[in-house]
């Protein structure tokens, strides 16, 4: 685990259903029951995937705010991941606004504390995982520089392997 600007950034292994955050950014998908999001699911519970059915589809860019339901975070942030094209169509610029707009909306629910998986930008737009890292740590920092009331972001990794890449990342950008 790693923490950085006086702990106001945390990259560390986790299980994002038992991460203590006030908000949790997560990819948005029509149905979480098979995906990366499954176990996710069962600790949500079954409302959880009735409020997605509401939230109907979401266009590329857009982030629309749930309950947390069964979850530790109270509101959950769901981010409809842009497409990747090979990397020269500005994909960077519309994750970069993804991250932006979803930590907005995490303010907006009064969110301090926002937890952010690392297979956002990757879960069914297959960016390659250092330029998520990239396009993720330079975001939440200048987030943070122009929101000073939001206390903590906590990057959630998958495992060692996500870890390793961010914190690399980390340690270049900060």
């Amino acid at each position: 685990m790693g923490r950085y600007r006086h702990g106001q950034i945390v990259i560390e292994v986790g299980d994002l259903a038992t991460v203590r955050v006030d908000a949790l950014l997560v990819p948005h998908h029509r149905r979480w029951a098979g995906t990366e999001l499954g176990k996710l699911a069962e600790a949500a519970g079954p409302e959880v995937e009735e409020a997605i059915k509401k939230l109907g589809p979401l266009e590329p860019g857009d982030v629309r705010a749930t309950s947390g339901f069964g979850l530790k975070a109270k509101t959950l942030i769901h981010a409809a991941e842009p497409p990747w094209k090979g990397g020269s169509d500005g994909e960077d610029s519309a994750l970069a606004r993804l991250y932006d707009e979803s930590l907005r909306q995490a303010l907006e629910h009064d969110a301090v504390t926002v937890g952010i998986p690392s297979f956002l930008g990757r879960s069914t737009s297959r960016f390659p995982k250092r330029r998520v890292a990239e396009i993720l740590l330079s975001s939440v920092i200048e987030f943070l520089d122009q929101h000073p009331m939001l206390e903590q972001i906590v990057l959630v990794m998958g495992g060692e392997d996500e870890l390793a890449i961010h914190e690399m990342v980390a340690e270049d950008y900060l």
